[in-house]
């Protein structure tokens, strides 16, 4: 019989039918695009790498841990589909010293994990199968963060590790153990959440580098800043495929709501670069008069004076000098930024996109994204055209996350916009599309 709900731990989900093939690496991977984990592990023997097929992810959020169990039970991982439920409550700190003293410490109806930060065992209604061999000792069961279990379980520590943990006694060693696992386990979970924070910014050049940075910076407070990016975090983020070109620097805010504010305000961003030879923009600035500010306002004044006193030549002299700097200011190179999370909801937008038909004919882009904004953030917007210029009736609005998808499903669907009811749903690609197609 299944658990009450009162007895579940709301944070924490168990996995069951996990891949031997698979580590804690592969889960956490998988598991981290729901939202950020505290803390994932596999249950193994006492003494030996391999796994017995479960573990457990802890979640910060209540929330993500429930989107765990309905998005992530089901999927394929190295061949084996997993299945994911909230765990159990740990049980109280006496009935785990009696289950020791029977020696029944992770076997009968669920496998109690015995870690500093995780209060969570597996449901009573799934108990994981018995191994043949010792029993599990959960206070063992370590996070191997980026490493493959295997190594891990073979690896060898010095003599002077060895003669210390032979010194203490069984009970301490093992918790010894579990904390050096915990420890170098958090560090790498710590790195691989900073990508949660982080908001990638490219299509620049090497001299909008520093100020797209600083603006960056002005958006919300920065922790940090990878400039360049990591090749291999380019790569993984699957940047290009999005449509970022040119350098990439990675700014890591403070908090995730920091990096998904930061991406509204920098992405289609447009950068006026300043003029690379600032010695020449200086011999073209008009000057003022000496005990004079030499500001714009007092300089027309002049020319003006200069005009009526010299018959105008002076007047004109002056406005030749504004005309050729409006020309050098419309000559400055320009650059549109391209922003993007690195990870979790805000990094997959080809997964948030709308397709909106049976739009007027001389709909604008403006008008479009006046109607779709209050859903939220308009990552991108394409309005088809045919090969002459004419619009060809549809359009495809990219979000970046499902809630806004679903507002702007709801909020344009059936309604009137310009005399034409709009039909909105949610895109798929051509792919996709095609099989779906008859015949």
């Amino acid at each position: 019989m299944a658990a009450p709900e009162a007895a579940k731990d709301l944070r924490t989900v168990f996995i069951r039918g996990v891949s031997f093939d698979a580590n804690e690496k592969d889960i956490e991977e998988l598991f981290s695009d729901v939202g950020p984990v505290k803390q994932c592990f596999l249950v193994r023997v006492k003494d030996q790498p391999k796994h017995r097929g479960f573990g457990f992810v802890q979640y910060a959020l209540p929330e993500d841990a429930e989107r765990a169990v309905t998005e992530c039970s089901g999927k394929s991982l190295k061949g084996r589909k997993l299945q994911v439920e909230l765990a159990d409550k740990r049980a109280p700190l006496e009935e785990r010293k009696k289950k020791r003293k029977l020696g029944q410490d992770g076997v009968g109806d669920g496998v109690a994990v015995d870690t500093a930060d995780t209060t969570a065992r597996a449901p009573a209604s799934h108990p994981p199968t018995k191994a043949s061999g010792p029993k599990v000792n959960a206070t063992t069961a370590k996070i191997i963060g980026g490493e493959d279990a295997k190594a891990a379980g073979t690896a060898k520590p010095d003599d002077d590790g060895v003669a210390a943990a032979a010194a203490l006694p069984p009970r301490k060693r093992q918790r010894a153990a579990a904390a050096a696992g915990t420890t170098s386990a958090a560090t790498a979970t710590s790195e691989k959440h900073k990508l949660l924070r982080a908001v990638a910014i490219g299509n620049l050049t090497p001299a909008s580098i520093s100020l797209a940075i600083s603006l960056a910076r002005k958006v919300a407070p920065v922790e940090e800043v990878l400039n360049p990016a990591p090749r291999e975090v380019v790569q993984q983020a699957k940047l290009e495929a999005d449509g970022c070109n040119g350098n990439v620097v990675i700014v890591i805010y403070k908090t995730v709501k920091d990096a998904m504010h930061a991406v509204t305000q920098l992405h289609n961003k447009t950068l006026e670069l300043r003029n690379p030879n600032p010695k020449q923009q200086h011999q073209q600035q008009p000057r003022g008069k000496r005990g004079r500010k030499g500001t714009s306002e007092q300089e027309e004044e002049e020319a003006q004076e200069e005009g009526k006193a010299g018959g105008g030549e002076a007047g004109d002299h002056h406005q030749q000098q504004r005309q050729q700097q409006q020309e050098i200011a419309a000559a400055a190179p320009r650059i549109t930024l391209w922003a993007r999370e690195v990870k979790g909801e805000g990094a997959h937008v080809k997964q948030w996109r709308v397709i909106l038909r049976n739009l007027p004919f001389k709909v604008t882009e403006a008008a479009l994204l006046k109607v779709l904004s209050p859903a939220g953030f308009v990552w991108d917007l394409k309005l088809p055209r045919t090969p002459d210029g004419r619009l060809k009736g549809f359009a495809f609005a990219t979000f970046t996350c499902r809630a806004h998808v679903d507002k702007a499903i709801a909020t344009t669907n059936g309604k009137d916009f310009m005399g034409r009811m709009v039909v909105a749903d949610w895109a798929v690609s051509k792919t996709q599309y095609l099989k779906g197609a008859p015949g």
